[in-house]
């Protein structure tokens, strides 16, 4: 997670951290840390593969996140206690999601369960049936179901076009500006076979 990527690189234990948000101000400050934003990414909210809701207004996805909506019923599913899962504090696919996904000022509900990843949240929700979360556009796949938002389909097509309107900047960081082995791997990201490596894990490749 993002909380991870700037601690571990700002200790410099390791040459590059990544994260899923820009840094804050205290962040460089206190690292001196040197961002480069490198790909576009859109946060998408899953469910389990065999629930059949298929879209959530903002106004909907509020209410089952702060546990105003308790049960599937509600929205039109499957009868069934809704099964809330979220990132960990300093996730910034869960500052991307709560900033864009949900009214302002929506609280979460104490009784969501926190996982610490990406991957554990998607192994969460294929194994609930009554789950749901949100995930990184790319790292949607067959074994979860990403549902459409506001009627717009969590695709990275969509979030390049600006018609998904989930979507974050994806960054690597360094402890100052990068030297040798590192400022040329940070280079090879930019370069075209770079942006090939991103598009084929599932994110839209930026410029530098």
């Amino acid at each position: 997670g993002t909380g991870a990527g700037i601690t571990k690189v700002g200790e410099g234990l390791v040459h590059i951290g990544n994260t899923g948000r820009a840094l804050k101000p205290q962040e460089i400050e206190k690292y001196g840390l040197v961002s480069f934003p490198f790909a576009v990414d859109g946060v998408a909210i899953a469910v389990h593969k065999e629930n059949p809701i298929t879209n959530l207004t903002k106004e909907q996805a509020s209410q089952i996140f702060s546990g105003a909506i308790k049960n599937w019923s509600e929205l039109g599913g499957s009868e069934g206690a809704i099964n809330l899962y979220v990132r960990e504090d300093g996730s910034g696919t869960r500052d991307t999601f709560e900033s864009k996904g949900l009214d302002k000022g929506t609280e979460i509900t104490q009784t969501a369960n926190v996982v610490s990843s990406n991957g554990a949240m998607k192994i969460a929700i294929a194994q609930d049936k009554n789950a749901i979360g949100y995930v990184g556009i790319g790292h949607l796949d067959d074994s979860i179901k990403g549902i459409a938002f506001e009627g717009v389909t969590p695709s990275q097509e969509n979030t390049k076009e600006g018609t998904y309107p989930i979507s974050r900047l994806l960054y690597m960081n360094t402890k100052g500006e990068p030297q040798g082995l590192t400022k040329l791997f940070v280079d090879y990201i930019y370069s075209s076979d770079g942006a090939e490596f991103i598009e084929q894990s599932g994110y839209i490749p930026l410029p530098k």
